[in-house]
């Protein structure tokens, strides 16, 4: 997906005044009663990225003087171009995230503690004063990829057969 930025063609960290003559400048070069005309003193504009080859370049152009303009009225505001830059920032950090790769953990690892967890198996557990059925296990702990922290009670890990071998 095209960033406002991209679809003026400047850095995410122009001024005002650069996101204004960006603006004009391609509005000029693609506006549908506009298109095309020179203006003396700027050298012509290339409009090639804009319009595709599909036949109807002036349906193309005027789709996108319609993003540039979009880019223009969210960027030209302050408070609408601070939350559009938190959020492509978020949305960078979600990319981010997905391309990082999981990090194999040994159990030996991780942390651990000993708790009282409620349990299916009513023969196995003690009844607590409540009647819920309880049954005592290790509860491991893991911090997460994004910052969260996850736990894994032992009930749910599969012997391997080797000693401390176990897979989740």
């Amino acid at each position: 997906m095209e960033t406002h930025y991209e679809v003026l063609g400047i850095s995410a960290c122009a001024s005002l005044d650069e996101i204004k003559t960006a603006h004009r400048r391609l509005a000029r070069a693609l506006h549908p009663d506009k298109a095309g005309t020179a203006i003396l003193g700027t050298p012509p504009l290339s409009t090639s990225r804009f319009c595709e080859d599909d036949g109807s370049e002036d349906g193309s152009r005027s789709a996108s003087f319609l993003k540039v303009q979009e880019a223009w009225e969210c960027l030209r505001d302050s408070s609408r171009k601070r939350e559009y830059d938190e959020s492509l920032a978020r949305r960078r950090e979600r990319v981010d995230l997905k391309a990082q790769k999981a990090v194999e953990v040994r159990l030996s690892q991780l942390e651990w503690e000993v708790c009282d967890v409620e349990s299916d198996d009513f023969e196995a557990s003690q009844t607590s004063g409540i009647g819920v059925p309880l049954s005592t296990q290790k509860v491991f702990f893991s911090n997460c990829r994004c910052g969260d922290c996850f736990e894994l009670l032992e009930e749910e890990l599969i012997n391997c057969g080797k000693e401390q071998d176990h897979v989740w």
